[in-house]
């Protein structure tokens, strides 16, 4: 007689480079604007501002200036590098769409994501796949990031959830750490495909 599933009753879900691309991943436009390697895109987008935007303390228009100076990104304003940046954010990871669709059938469903407020207020017009999410959690509206317990310990205390009722899916492995820091049953993502056979391993199924 096979085990019982595991009680997991909400799996929460990072944003960027799971669902749509992130700054690794939206780079590309951008890079082909400017002429350069996608990979120093991405790169000087990661300057330490970066988390002051996702915690909301400093505006989109604010960081991106801030980027294109310290990078000396000549001929192009920072409206136009983030209109380019949102051509990225449409950008879709194959499978998941269809994934969260069906896991939404059978498991409560929360975002939780590092993300600037311009950028989310574009992306939830634009993808669909986030009115799947009856749960969203944004790091500008939090104030903190993963990389930080009290996020996820928030974000649990306003789901009402336990750690051990909980999986969380990201791709960075610091998220990821912290996240199992306060007893959460973490899966680092790659694609798809391993994210399916890693929840059929806990004993999660679409549909």
């Amino acid at each position: 007689m096979s085990a019982p599933d595991p009680p997991y009753s909400t799996l929460i879900f990072d944003l960027s480079d799971v669902l749509i691309a992130g700054l690794w991943g939206a780079e590309k436009p951008l890079a082909q604007r400017l002429g350069v390697p996608e990979r120093s895109v991405a790169d000087a987008l990661w300057i330490p501002w970066a988390f002051s935007l996702f915690e909301g303390r400093i505006s989109e228009k604010q960081y991106l200036e801030e980027v294109i100076r310290r990078h000396a990104w000549r001929g192009i304003s920072a409206d136009e590098v983030g209109q380019l940046l949102r051509q990225g954010f449409l950008q879709r990871v194959d499978g998941m769409e269809d994934l969260v669709r069906a896991l939404s059938a059978k498991y409560d469903l929360a975002l939780l994501s590092d993300h600037a407020r311009e950028w989310v207020d574009f992306i939830r017009r634009h993808v669909p796949v986030l009115e799947v999410f009856p749960h969203q959690f944004f790091s500008f509206e939090l104030r903190h990031t993963k990389r930080e317990r009290i996020t996820f310990l928030t974000v649990l205390y306003k789901l009402r959830r336990s750690p051990a009722e909980c999986v969380f899916v990201d791709d960075l492995a610091i998220n990821i750490e912290v996240a199992r820091s306060v007893g959460l049953r973490a899966v680092q993502f790659k694609d798809c495909g391993q994210l399916v056979a890693a929840f059929r391993d806990l004993g999660i199924h679409a549909g």
